[in-house]
């Protein structure tokens, strides 16, 4: 199994970025070997639609270049936390990776996403009623390729692989000619340079889920029932897919 990182920051890291030329010393979250905890980046309750935009993060200058990004969030009234990367550490043309709707009083996973850009950052903003409680915590993680151990029932039958090529216009997306009866295991690796975005048969680049390239997703599904799940790009992309039953 892939290794678990810590998050942390002292001052000696920000010392070793300034001697690497980086004379602002930003703080940064930075992945080592060790156990799966996370950094708190704020603890500070925001104001009626406050905003906390965290330092630009910069994903190659640490112990190790970091290749993910997760966290958790909790809020005492409901907010929405953006997970942004950029090549420039002004922000001045960020990416979204992820928006997470956080509900009042209710700790709220940030699911794992892949980082390409150079700089990455949250940005939280709370809604119309200030808060009175506020925890924001942010876990990095390095460039290893994790391994995924497929748990579950024995094969019943041949698995199906295949390539497909993802368009912009949204599709299905099975390894043969048709989805693999009773799948309870549909598994797509971007070996393209795009990202695509999975998610209902509406889903578009804007409101559907990446998958950068060079990552991979497994779906587990309930083999009773044919549950479709749909790819689009914004350009041509290959992928991989497989199908197990």
């Amino acid at each position: 199994m892939a290794q678990a990182h810590n998050l942390v920051w002292n001052e000696t890291n920000r010392k070793w970025r300034e001697a690497q030329g980086d004379p602002t010393g930003i703080p940064f979250v930075k992945p080592i070997d060790s156990s799966d905890t996370g950094e708190v980046l704020t603890t500070t309750a925001l104001g009626a639609n406050g905003v906390y935009t965290q330092d630009a993060q910069d994903r190659l200058l640490g112990q190790f270049p970091v290749g993910r990004v997760g966290g958790l969030a909790f809020a005492d009234k409901a907010g929405t936390l953006v997970v942004e990367e950029c090549e420039t550490a002004d922000f001045a043309s960020p990416t979204t990776l992820s928006t997470i709707s956080v509900a009042a009083n209710t700790t709220t996973a940030v699911p794992w996403v892949s980082v390409s850009k150079r700089y990455y950052r949250f940005k939280y903003t709370n809604g119309a009623v200030a808060q009175t409680g506020f925890v924001l915590i942010q876990q990095v993680g390095g460039l290893g390729v994790d391994v995924v151990e497929l748990n579950g029932s024995i094969l019943q039958q041949d698995p199906e692989t295949g390539v497909k090529t993802v368009t912009a216009t949204a599709a299905e997306v099975f390894a043969g000619l048709t989805a693999l009866s009773g799948r309870d295991k549909l598994i797509v690796y971007n070996e393209g340079s795009n990202n695509v975005y999975w998610g209902k048969g509406t889903v578009t680049p804007t409101n559907g889920f990446p998958l950068l390239p060079g990552d991979s997703i497994v779906f587990s599904l309930d083999s009773n029932q044919n549950i479709p799940i749909y790819f689009v790009a914004e350009s041509d992309t290959v992928v991989r897919v497989g199908e197990m039953a």
